[in-house]
C-alpha cells in the first residue's frame, strides 16, 4: 500500500519566521547553481517575508526551505541582504528596490537587482563564476550620483554572523565590491567573505555558450525561455540528484527527471542530461525493469507503469539529439527489461492494448 504521507507537504508554514513559506505572496524566485551549490534569490514585495533574501542550499540534500543554510529561525533570510548606513554615524540608509530580473545581457545565468536612494544607486548581480567550486558570487556596484561625497558602510551576512566594509564615493564616483558564499560539504555549511574582483571561468563560459537559445521576440517569452533554460541546469547536482518539487517533496521519481532530462537535452545540455539518465539507470531502475517512485520500489500492483514509457522516450531523444549512443549501449539489458516489464500478465489487458494497476497508470 502507499503511505500517502510521503506525498504531503509536512513542515507548518506558521510556524517560525514568515520566511519559511514556499508560497509567500507576489514572491519570486530566481535559481542558479552549478552542480556544486544552489542558491535562489527570493524577491517577495507583496508579503511579510525578506524583501529580497538569499538562499543557500546543498544540491546533494533534499530539504525544506527552512533548512537553507542561509536560514535563520529568528530573522528568516533578512541578514542576508546588502544594507546600507552612512559609515560615520551608523545610520541607516533606505534605499527602494526598483527591478528584481535575470541579466539578460550576462553570458552566463546572473540576476540583477536595481535599488536605487536619496544619492546614490546600487546594483547587484548574482551568478556562479565557474562549473566546480561551491561558490556563489555577489558583486555589488555603487554609484554616486548627488552633489556631495558619500562615505558608506556595506553589511551583509549569513545566520549569526554579519561582514562588513566602507566604500568612499566621490561625486560622480562608481564603486565595485565582490562577495562570495563558499559551501563546505563536510560539515554542511556556508561561509561568507569579501574578495577582490570575480569573473567567470572561461570554461563556464564555454559551457553556457553551447546550450541553446531561443529567441521569440517577444520579451514575455524570452524571458520564460532564458530562465527555463539556466535554472532547470542550475538545480542538478554532480550526481543527477533533483528535487521532484523544490522545498515541497523531498524525493525524486522517474518520470519527473526523465523529463527534466529531456529539457537539459534539448537546450544543450548533454552532459547534465547524461548525468540524471545515467543515475536514474543505476539507481531507479530494478534488474526487473521495474521504476522507482518518490524514492521507493514498489509492489507491482502500485508501481507507476507510464514512468517506463517516459524514461525509454527520453532516452531515444537524448541519443538522437546528442548522438551519445554510449548510455544506451551499455545499459542495454536494463533497456530492454524497461520495454518488456508492463507486458506482465498482470498488467496487459489484450482486449483494449492497455496497460494498468491499483495506480491507474
Amino acid at each position: 500500500m502507499i503511505d500517502v504521507d510521503e506525498h504531503v507537504y509536512y513542515d507548518d508554514p506558521k510556524l517560525g519566521h514568515p520566511d519559511v513559506k514556499t508560497r509567500l505572496k507576489g514572491a519570486s524566485y530566481f535559481f542558479i547553481g552549478n552542480g556544486s551549490i544552489q542558491a535562489a534569490v527570493q524577491y517577495a514585495p507583496k508579503a511579510d517575508g525578506t524583501l529580497l533574501g538569499l538562499i543557500i542550499m546543498n544540491p546533494e540534500e533534499l530539504k525544506r526551505k527552512r533548512d537553507a543554510l542561509t536560514f535563520e529561525p529568528e530573522t528568516g533570510f533578512q541578514r542576508t541582504m546588502m544594507r546600507v548606513q552612512h559609515a560615520t554615524s551608523n545610520e541607516p540608509l533606505t534605499l527602494d528596490l526598483l527591478m528584481v530580473e535575470w541579466d539578460l545581457t550576462a553570458l552566463v545565468p546572473t540576476v540583477k537587482v536595481s535599488w536605487h536612494g536619496k544619492a546614490f544607486d546600487m546594483t547587484e548581480w548574482f551568478f556562479c563564476a565557474d562549473g566546480e567550486n561551491a561558490v556563489v558570487t555577489r558583486k555589488i556596484e555603487l554609484i554616486n550620483y548627488g552633489a556631495e561625497n558619500l562615505s558608506l558602510r556595506l553589511i551583509t551576512g549569513i545566520p549569526h554572523r554579519d561582514i562588513i566594509t566602507n566604500v568612499l564615493l566621490s561625486v560622480g564616483e562608481t564603486a565595485t565590491c565582490y562577495v562570495q558564499y563558499e559551501l563546505y560539504e563536510v560539515n554542511n555549511s556556508v561561509d561568507v567573505r569579501w574578495v577582490e574582483r570575480v569573473s567567470p571561468a572561461r570554461a563556464w563560459l564555454q559551457t553556457w555558450a553551447r546550450s541553446s537559445t531561443i529567441c521569440w521576440n517577444n520579451p514575455m517569452l524570452d524571458n520564460f525561455s532564458h530562465a527555463s533554460n539556466v535554472q532547470l541546469a542550475g538545480m542538478v547536482s554532480k550526481t543527477g540528484r533533483i528535487d521532484a518539487s523544490i522545498w515541497q517533496y523531498n524525493r525524486e521519481w522517474v518520470r519527473d527527471h526523465s523529463l527534466m532530462a529531456l529539457g537539459l537535452t534539448l537546450s544543450g545540455h548533454h552532459e547534465l542530461a547524461r548525468t540524471v539518465l545515467e543515475r536514474l539507470m543505476n539507481e531507479f531502475v530494478s534488474k526487473d525493469g521495474d521504476t522507482l517512485d518518490s524514492s521507493e520500489k514498489r509492489d507491482p500492483e502500485d508501481v507507476e507503469l507510464d514512468q517506463n514509457g517516459c524514461l525509454l522516450y527520453v532516452l531515444q531523444k537524448y541519443a538522437l539529439w546528442s548522438g551519445d549512443l554510449d548510455l544506451i549501449g551499455r545499459h542495454w539489458q536494463k533497456v530492454k527489461k524497461l520495454a518488456d516489464y508492463p507486458w506482465q500478465d498482470c498488467f496487459f489487458n489484450p482486449e483494449v492494448g492497455m496497460f494498468h494497476n491499483k495506480r491507474e497508470y
